[in-house]
């Protein structure tokens, strides 16, 4: 009979505790949320008004000749940016080192410089292959210009104007260059 009786009662004891676990777990209980979150990424965006155009062509140029070009450049990203100008030689001859160049940020303009009024003189002076080696790129770029962020858009008019060195050793030497305009976030 013990052992019965034993049996018994580790039955009554296995379902008391099923009852005790069981109204153990109830608790209150409560939750919140936040719903809705989104990001979006910024942009940095630049164009010019060259419409594909090259701004110098100039062939048989003779010492001390001179030429005034202007482009516009306009920002129209959603984020501040810094704005800087960089120079590569692409080609030619080495005339790059004959060539004096004196670079300058105003505003209004057009292509001939008609209107234009500086805002930054000196963005950059001295020869087309000492801005390329300088200025190579965003980093190491020329002058400094801050859109103001929250206006549609912004332009910025950056008129170049060159010189050719009164030198014998320019004779028969030409060069090609590209201009570069990098917007970076800030």
């Amino acid at each position: 009979m013990k052992r019965a009786q034993l049996v018994g009662a580790a039955g009554a004891l296995l379902a008391m505790s099923g009852v005790v676990v069981h109204t153990s777990s109830a608790a209150f209980k409560a939750t919140t949320s936040n719903a809705g979150n989104n990001w979006a990424a910024g942009t940095v965006e630049l164009s010019d008004d060259d419409g594909g155009a090259a701004l110098f062509a100039e062939p048989n140029l003779v010492p001390d000749r001179t030429g005034t070009k202007c482009i516009v450049v306009t920002y129209t990203g959603s984020t501040a940016a810094k704005v800087r100008l960089s120079a590569k030689i692409t080609g030619g001859h080495d005339l790059g080192q004959y060539l004096d160049l004196t670079v300058s940020r105003g505003t209004g303009g057009d292509r001939s410089c008609t209107g234009f009024q500086e805002v930054e003189a000196d963005v950059y002076a001295g020869t087309l292959a000492g801005m390329a080696t300088a200025h190579p790129d965003f980093v190491d770029g020329a002058g400094t210009w801050d859109p103001v962020v929250g206006q549609v858009s912004q332009s910025a008019t950056y008129r170049f104007v060159w010189k050719l060195q009164d030198d014998d050793d320019a004779q028969g030497l030409d060069v090609g260059a590209t201009f570069t305009w990098d917007a970076k976030n800030s």
